[in-house]
C-alpha cells in the first residue's frame, strides 16, 4: 500500500483538517474574548504558537493510534478485518462538517458586524460634516470677507459658451474672457472678481443669482463664442443679479484673427453700464491690458488645470513639469504675461525643496541644481519687470528675496507687501510672515485677496495658517468653516483640522481628516500632530512610521516628527543635512511654518541658515501657538 493511501486510512488528513478548522475557531473566539478583557498582545501569540506546536502532535497521534469500539488502540494493535476505520473516517467527516458550518456562520456574523459599524461611521461622519455646512453660514461675519457685496460696482466675468462645434475653441472662448476680465481689472472704480474664482462655475448651470451671491458681486458678465471658418460671432451681457436685468448686451462678428481687439470695446461698454467715467487714459490701459494672443491663452488654461491637480497631491513634479512646458509655450508666444512667470517658477522651487530635503527626484541631481536656481530666478524677475501694478511688483520682489534667500531687509519688504492688500497672488510671503509675528498683517491680506477671488483655496488656506500663527485659534475654524463651504480642497480641509485640533475639538478634527484630507501624505501629518498635541507619544510613532513607509524620505518633514516628538538632537541632525544643501534655507522655513512648534531646531545647528536669518530683521525664535507637551523646549 503506497504511503497516500496509508495516511489516507489512517484518517490522518481527515484529522489535520479537523485540527485546522478547530483551530482557527478557537483562535477567533480568543481574539473576542483577549480583546474585551485588556490581555497584552503577547498573551494570543503564545496561543498561536502552543496551537502551531499541537498540529503535528495531532498528526502524529491520528498515524499511531486508531478509534475502536473498545477506545483508543495502537495502530499495531488493531485486527484489520475487523477494523472500523470507515466508520472512524464518517464520524470525522461529520465533525469537519459541523466546525466548518461554525466557521462560516462566524464569518458571515463578522462581516455583519463590519458592515454595520462601518456604515454607522460613515453615517456619523456624514452627520458631522452636514453639521460642518450648517455652522459655516453663521460664522462670524463681522471678521470675514462679506459673502455678499452691496457696493454695486461689483462684477465678475463668467466663462463665455463655445458654442463651436471643435472642443479646442474652448481655450480659445476662456482666452476671450480672461481678456475682457484683464480690461475691466485695469478700472480703480470697479472691482472684478477674479479669473479663479469666476471659472469655477465653468460648465455649472446655477442660476445667476447665486453665482453673484457666492462671488460677492452685484453684476455678472455672460457670453458666447461661436468661430466658423477664420469669422467670429461674439455675444455679451451685463446682468444684474438682483433681479435679473439686462443693463447691456451686444453681438460682435469680425474676423478671427482681429478678435482680441474687440475685448476693449466689450469692457468699455460694460464699464460704461455701471456708470464708470470713460476717458482717453483708462480705455488706453484697457488696450494695453491683457495677452492679445489666443495660443498663448489656450497654452495657459491647459498649464493651469495640471497646476491645479499638482497643489493638491503628494507628489507635485509630474505635473509641475507638464504644466512647465505650457508656461513656456504661453511665455514664447506672450513675453509679457507675468503671471505665467510667477507660474513656471514652481517647478524649479519646488524641485530644489525636494533636493535640499534628501528626496529622490527622477532626472534631477546635484548637475541641475545650479539650473534651476537660476530659472526660478529670472521667472521672478520677470515677473517684476513685467507686474501690472506696483503692488504686484512688490510682491514679486518679496518672492524674489524669499527664494534666492538674499535676506538683507527681508523684513521691512514684508511689512510694504503687507500694507497693500488687494487681489495680488504672493506665492512664498507666508513663510516669512506668519511664523515671525506678522501673522496679523498676513491674515489681513489673504482675506482681501479672498474678497477678489473667493474660490482661490490657497488665499483661504493660508488665511487660516495666519490665523493659527497669530494664536486666533477660534479665528481660524471660522475662516475654515466659510471656506470650505466654497471650496473643497484636500490642502484646505487639512489646515481647517489643524484649526479644530488646537481649538480643542480633537474628535471633529479627525472627522475631517479622515473624510476630506484626500492627499494621504497631509492627512498622515495631521494625524501625527493631533497625537503630539494630546501627548501621545505611541499614536505619533506609529503614524509617523506609516508616513515614512510610505512617503519618506524627507528631510525637512523628519524635523517636523522629531520637534512633536520632543527629540532636539534628532530635529538638530535633519536640519544640519538640509541647512548643508542647496536651497536648505526653504525647506527649513517650511519646517518652521508647518510645525506651529515655535523654533522646531536650533538654529545653531544650520550656521547657513542663521547667516542669511541675521539679515532678515525677523525675530528668532519664533511663536508658539499650540500645545506640544512632548517638546520641552
Amino acid at each position: 500500500m503506497s504511503l497516500f493511501a496509508e495516511l489516507k486510512r489512517r484518517n490522518v488528513f481527515r484529522v489535520g483538517t479537523a485540527y485546522l478548522v478547530s483551530a482557527w475557531l478557537l483562535l477567533q473566539v480568543a481574539d473576542i474574548v483577549l480583546e474585551n478583557i485588556g490581555a497584552p498582545g503577547w498573551v494570543m501569540q503564545v496561543f498561536m504558537l502552543l496551537l502551531a506546536i499541537g498540529l503535528p502532535v495531532a498528526l502524529i497521534l491520528a498515524w499511531a493510534f486508531e478509534l475502536t469500539p473498545e477506545g483508543v488502540k495502537r495502530e499495531s494493535e488493531v485486527d484489520r478485518s475487523e477494523s472500523i476505520t470507515p466508520q472512524t473516517g464518517q464520524k470525522l467527516n461529520r465533525i469537519i462538517i459541523a466546525m466548518l458550518v461554525l466557521a462560516v456562520g462566524l464569518l458571515l456574523a463578522e462581516r455583519l458586524t463590519l458592515s454595520s459599524r462601518q456604515a454607522a461611521n460613515v453615517a456619523s461622519g456624514q452627520a458631522e460634516l452636514e453639521r460642518l455646512e450648517t455652522d459655516a453660514v453663521t460664522a462670524m461675519e463681522a471678521k470675514l470677507p462679506a459673502p455678499v457685496s452691496v457696493d454695486d460696482r461689483t462684477v465678475a466675468v463668467l466663462p463665455f459658451l463655445n458654442l463651436s462645434s471643435d472642443p479646442e475653441q474652448e481655450y480659445f472662448a476662456d482666452g476671450l474672457t480672461e481678456e475682457i476680465l484683464n480690461s475691466l481689472a485695469q478700472l480703480p472704480e470697479l472691482k472684478v472678481t477674479a479669473r479663479t474664482s469666476a471659472f469655477h462655475f465653468k460648465g455649472k448651470d446655477q442660476p445667476v443669482e447665486k453665482i453673484a451671491a457666492t462671488l460677492g458681486v452685484a453684476h455678472i458678465v455672460e457670453g458666447s463664442v461661436r468661430t466658423s471658418g477664420g469669422r467670429v460671432r461674439i455675444t455679451a451681457q451685463l446682468i444684474r443679479a438682483a433681479d435679473g436685468f439686462h443693463l447691456w448686451s451686444d453681438t460682435y462678428d469680425d474676423d478671427l484673427e482681429d478678435t482680441f481687439a474687440l475685448q476693449t470695446d466689450i469692457a468699455a461698454n460694460i464699464a460704461l453700464a455701471l456708470q464708470v467715467v470713460m476717458d482717453e487714459d483708462k480705455r488706453r490701459q484697457m488696450e494695453i491690458a491683457g495677452v492679445r494672443d489666443p495660443e498663448a491663452f489656450v497654452a495657459f488654461q491647459k498649464a493651469q488645470e495640471l497646476d491645479a491637480i499638482a497643489h493638491g497631491s503628494a507628489n507635485m513634479i509630474p505635473e509641475l513639469r507638464a504644466s512647465s512646458l505650457l508656461y513656456e509655450r504661453a511665455i514664447e508666444l506672450a513675453p509679457r504675461m507675468a503671471v505665467a512667470y510667477r507660474y513656471h517658477s514652481d517647478l524649479f522651487a519646488h524641485l530644489l525643496i525636494d533636493y535640499a530635503s534628501g528626496r529622490p527626484t527622477p532626472d534631477f541631481g546635484p548637475d541641475d541644481v545650479a539650473a534651476a536656481q537660476a530659472s526660478m530666478e529670472a521667472d521672478f524677475r520677470a515677473a517684476m519687470e513685467y507686474a501690472p501694478n506696483e503692488r504686484a511688483r512688490e510682491a514679486a520682489e518679496l518672492d524674489l528675496m524669499v527664494v534666492t534667500g538674499k535676506w538683507r531687509g527681508l523684513a521691512a519688504q514684508v511689512d510694504r507687501v503687507l500694507a497693500q492688500p488687494g487681489c495680488n497672488y504672493v506665492v512664498w510671503s507666508q513663510l516669512v510672515s506668519s511664523a515671525f509675528e506678522r501673522a496679523a498683517g498676513m491674515i489681513d491680506y489673504r482675506l482681501a485677496a479672498a474678497e477678489c477671488d473667493p474660490l482661490q483655496s490657497r488665499n483661504w488656506t493660508n488665511g487660516v495658517w495666519a490665523a493659527l500663527w497669530d494664536g486666533q485659534t477660534a479665528m481660524a475654524v471660522e475662516i475654515g468653516e466659510r471656506a470650505t463651504s466654497l471650496v473643497d480642497h484636500s490642502w484646505l480641509w487639512g489646515v481647517y483640522a489643524r484649526s479644530l485640533a488646537a481649538a480643542g475639538d480633537s474628535d471633529r478634527a479627525r472627522v475631517v481628516a479622515n473624510t476630506w484630507v484626500r492627499d494621504d501624505n497631509d492627512r498622515l501629518q495631521v494625524l501625527a500632530m493631533l497625537a503630539a498635541m494630546d501627548g501621545d507619544a505611541e499614536s505619533l510613532a506609529t503614524t509617523h512610521e506609516e508616513w515614512r513607509r510610505r512617503f519618506g524620505p524627507d528631510d525637512f518633514r523628519e524635523i517636523v516628527f522629531a520637534a512633536w516628538a520632543g527629540n532636539r538632537a534628532e530635529a538638530n541632525r535633519n536640519a544640519a543635512r538640509v541647512d548643508a544643501r542647496p536651497a536648505g534655507h526653504m525647506a527649513l522655513l517650511l519646517s518652521i511654518y508647518f510645525c506651529l512648534c515655535a523654533a522646531p531646531f536650533d538654529i545653531s545647528a544650520t550656521p547657513d541658515f542663521a547667516a542669511k536669518f541675521e539679515q532678515s530683521g525677523l525675530p528668532w525664535p519664533t511663536a508658539r501657538p499650540i500645545s506640544l507637551p512632548l517638546k520641552d523646549w
